[in-house]
């Protein structure tokens, strides 16, 4: 086969790969009509739902839902993808839910009159009685909801926090247009500061570069640095960047600093008792999410910094527990090999890392295969 043969064939299984991407990704996103009584108008959702998901699963998922544009929707989705896409990365995987605009006319309104909290009312009752239900209804969801706005759409998180906290359990507002409210927003976020509802809810609120917010968004930071408030919130001034390069970095910024507890930085907090205070410490975070989250990545933290600190037992029982969790995986099976290693379990390790290698093998995946073959060439040399 001559040069231009082969660079034809790489262009050919390159396009195939990406067709085959393309399709994947359009299978996860399903449009569905849902035939509102309470607004008595049909209602256009759309649902995106996670890599390798699955209805007929045990998996559930947290839930992300945003009134947005389908463009930056296709954004959310990739930015959400990537974040997610390993277990030690630092948000899950969720599904997203794209909310149609609910209004009190069902006659078309200017983009700016979602902004002046005038139908938020009217969403809360749409969405507490028809669309949260249905989504926990037909789709694998975990009761954790998150609540998502950009600019115009971003006064609704915040109006919704104000006035029915319950109904999701983190508020995320980018670059809010609080000057365009007409439903004194600010007095009512004050209001509702000291109620018990809001123990365990977030708050993430960004200032964007229109000059006019500013005053509001200085209010409003007054407000929640004054008063004693159950509420975790975060504000970030972004007014110094470009006002569409704000929803790329202030989505991440937001869902990282929600979940970092899923992730404990100081792994040595755990290394006096090991498994037990782990368990005790997702225990507690249980409560803030309403479910068991994955103890995976605090995991492997912990079982490699045991290994670093020469606690090779406490290692041992750490990615024995890491292995129940996930069973098959290739690299978790060569942490484990490598612990019972050291415990003088030698026959146990070469079992872990011959499971490793047929895994690798069945992939196919050189890489996989060529890392396996390489720590057994360290262990068993």
């Amino acid at each position: 086969m001559n040069v231009c043969h082969k660079l034809m064939l790489i262009l050919l299984i390159s396009i195939s790969q990406l067709t085959f991407a393309a399709q994947e990704a359009e299978t996860r996103v399903k449009t569905i009509e849902l035939k509102s009584a309470i607004a008595q108008q049909t209602l256009t959702l759309t649902v995106i739902v996670p890599e390798g998901y699955q209805a007929d699963s045990k998996q559930r998922y947290p839930v992300f839902y945003t009134q947005t544009d389908p463009r930056r929707l296709k954004l959310i989705q990739q930015q959400i993808d990537w974040l997610s896409h390993l277990d030690f990365g630092p948000i899950p995987k969720m599904l997203i839910v794209s909310l149609p605009n609910i209004s009190l006319n069902q006659h078309h309104q200017h983009k700016d009159a979602k902004a002046s909290g005038l139908d938020t009312p009217l969403t809360i009752k749409v969405l507490a009685q028809e669309i949260l239900p249905y989504i926990d209804r037909e789709f694998r969801s975990q009761p954790f909801k998150i609540l998502e706005g950009y600019s115009t759409q971003a006064n609704l998180p915040l109006g919704i926090l104000a006035q029915q906290p319950n109904l999701f359990n983190a508020y995320i507002s980018i670059n809010p247009a609080l000057v365009l409210d007409k439903s004194e927003l600010l007095k009512q976020l004050k209001a509702r500061l000291s109620s018990k509802a809001l123990a365990h809810r977030s708050l993430y609120v960004s200032l964007g570069n229109f000059v006019q917010n500013k005053p509001l968004f200085e209010q409003l930071q007054v407000i929640l640095t004054t008063q004693k408030t159950l509420l975790n919130w975060q504000l970030s001034d972004l007014s110094s960047i470009n006002y569409y390069t704000t929803p790329v970095t202030a989505l991440p910024q937001a869902l990282e600093q929600l979940f970092s507890d899923r992730q404990p930085q100081d792994i040595e907090q755990f290394l006096v008792k090991g498994l037990p205070d782990v368990e005790q410490y997702f225990k507690r975070l249980a409560h803030k999410y309403g479910y068991e989250l994955s103890q995976n990545s605090t995991l492997l933290a912990l079982g490699q910094l045991q290994m670093q600190q020469q606690q090779f037992s406490g290692a041992l029982a750490t990615f024995e527990r890491l292995n129940t969790l996930k069973p098959n995986s290739i690299y978790y099976l060569t942490l484990l090999a490598r612990a019972q290693h050291k415990n003088q379990r030698h026959t146990a390790s070469k079992q872990s890392l011959e499971l490793a290698l047929e895994l690798a093998q069945a992939s196919k995946h050189q890489g996989e295969i060529n890392f396996v073959k390489s720590q057994i060439a360290k262990l068993f040399p």
